[in-house]
């Protein structure tokens, strides 16, 4: 069984006319989609590599309009970079879903995320752990999760939080597949949300 913490923090920053102008194209349409791409941070190209491959599998088989961001950019630090977004909007993205592992292997804690996230999303987690696990804060993983929408002039974060893994993992495919499930799962849990947001209508599969 995976056990995981939903993603804690859902909010929408929404900025100037280029939000308006999306709103206004997703009204009416249930088939509108956020194209964004997959974004894990590694300093190991090929972690990064098959992470991203395997969450965008996922992702586009339940019909999310998601790209690897290895495929268009090789190398990438800071999403602050002015360059680097004008680049991913020439390519046509709207929104980038960054991965940042914490901490990861048999020592890991979910305690580790404290100094890595907003105090009042830690204390969120805090009280989740001790109310539904007795104060256990041992895992295996531990991995912030940040959704970003893209303007000319800066990001905006919609979408944030952590996820943990429990589950014992033979290999690192393994490990990469269940965290790539468990961020599906917090995903699509919040999806009829932020379409709403976004000024889409519901898909079907909502």
């Amino acid at each position: 069984m995976l056990r995981h913490v939903v993603i804690l923090s859902l909010s929408i920053l929404l900025f100037g006319g280029h939000a308006s102008a999306e709103n206004q194209q997703g009204v009416g349409r249930t088939d509108q989609l956020l194209k964004f791409t997959v974004v894990a941070l590694s300093k190991e190209h090929n972690i990064r590599r098959d992470f991203e491959n395997e969450l965008v599998k996922n992702l586009r088989e339940n019909n999310y309009d998601a790209i690897a961001s290895h495929s268009l950019l090789p190398d990438i630090s800071s999403l602050r970079d002015q360059a680097l977004r004008l680049k991913l909007q020439e390519e046509g993205i709207q929104g980038v879903l960054l991965l940042r592992p914490i901490d990861i292997g048999e020592k890991a804690s979910i305690q580790s995320a404290q100094k890595q996230i907003a105090p009042k999303t830690y204390n969120t987690i805090e009280a989740f752990v001790t109310d539904y696990r007795g104060g256990d804060f041992s895992t295996q993983a531990v991995v912030q999760v940040s959704g970003f929408l893209l303007s000319e002039v800066h990001t905006a974060n919609f979408w944030q939080g952590i996820i943990w893994l429990d589950d014992s993992v033979e290999t690192r495919q393994e490990g990469i597949e269940k965290l790539s499930e468990l961020v599906l799962s917090n995903l699509n849990a919040s999806r009829g949300y932020l379409r709403k947001r976004l000024g889409f209508k519901p898909l079907n599969a909502d």
